[in-house]
């Protein structure tokens, strides 16, 4: 547990400094099996969009802000990182766009914080446990 909550203390600290949007601020952060952590995502606009007050706003701020979950992967993708076999650790729960491309990247573990859980009960990773696909959820509890 001591690992994880490093883990997730990490995330917390690069979505501070990495999301642009400062109403929902999420990071996450993959990790190999040997414990490193190999690449990171926030809550972003993707390069190039130009980022207004007004596109910021909800709900306009859905049609242009990438997910954390998908930023993650792409991180990887661009460092030539395979994502088969990886940990999540992130500040939320994925939404179901993401947990899909969580669970064809075949990242095999996603944590995450309860009260995150509680609040989207109808998500695609909320108790998710395929042994088929070796998707695990793993909820920790808010204190971490």
């Amino acid at each position: 547990m001591e690992r994880t909550s490093e883990y997730l203390k990490e995330a917390y600290k690069f979505a501070a400094a990495n999301s642009t949007d400062l109403s929902t601020q999420i990071g996450v952060i993959l990790v190999n099996n040997s414990g490193t952590p190999v690449a990171w995502g926030a809550n972003h606009f993707p390069r190039g969009v130009i980022e207004t007050p007004e596109r910021l706003q909800r709900p306009t701020k859905y049609l242009y802000v990438a997910h954390a979950e998908l930023e993650s992967i792409l991180d990887a993708a661009r460092n030539g990182i395979r994502t088969e076999g990886l940990s999540m650790y992130g500040t939320w729960v994925a939404c179901n766009e993401c947990a899909k491309s969580i669970i064809d990247s075949g990242i095999i573990k996603v944590v995450g914080h309860k009260k995150t859980m509680d609040t989207a009960p109808e998500r695609l990773m909320n108790n998710h446990s395929d042994p088929k696909n070796h998707i695990f959820l793993n909820i920790f509890p808010p204190n971490i």
